[in-house]
């Protein structure tokens, strides 16, 4: 099995186990690709490799142009979404392996991606706004303005966000003014 896709495999476990916002350390990926037992060919060197450059779809194509997993931070990543920032010589590589390269037992993770995964994170294009009503992208709800796309509705900081909005809470308030008025006691 190839590197790639013994990387692809034990992100995407990891992802469905912990759900489609979750981000992993390079040492829990190439970790559950030694519990899995992938260890024999490709070394544990060349899947760390292939977890922090050669699978990730901002990095410069040093060889390769797959585009399967997204870094988060530094050090962590999860499995790669339409998107995602991506190095322009590797826009047109593979987001998955192919199916031919995925044994048999593991093939479910693939339908998983592109039937669970995909569709409850992906953005509706630009020219199909997302709305709470399905109308027109002016006419969002206020606290829905300015949330980065493919954010659910159900987040939690949605959520917290519409409460404070509706309760009223900090209408009226300069956030600045306010920072600036809890630090006058600081030395």
């Amino acid at each position: 099995m190839r590197a790639a896709t013994k990387v692809w495999l034990a992100t995407a476990q990891l992802q469905r186990e912990r759900g489609p916002h979750a981000d992993f350390s390079k040492e829990e990926i190439a970790r559950r690709v030694e519990v899995a037992g992938w260890t024999n060919g490709p070394g544990t060197e060349t899947v760390r490799v292939h977890i922090s450059s050669h699978c990730v779809a901002s990095a410069r194509p040093n060889p390769a142009r797959d585009r399967m997993l997204t870094r988060t931070r530094w050090g962590h990543y999860r499995l790669y979404r339409p998107g995602d920032p991506t190095h322009p010589g590797r826009a047109t590589g593979r987001v998955h392996p192919a199916v031919e390269d995925v044994p048999p037992p593991f093939l479910s993770l693939l339908r998983w991606y592109e039937d669970e995964y995909l569709p409850a994170i992906t953005p509706r294009p630009a020219s199909e706004p997302e709305t709470a009503d399905g109308d027109a992208e002016s006419e969002l709800p206020e606290y829905l303005v300015g949330v980065p796309p493919g954010m659910p509705r159900d987040h939690p900081m949605l959520k917290l966000r519409k409460l404070a909005m509706e309760s009223g809470i900090w209408k009226g308030i300069d956030p600045d003014e306010y920072v600036r008025e809890l630090r006058e006691g600081w030395d």
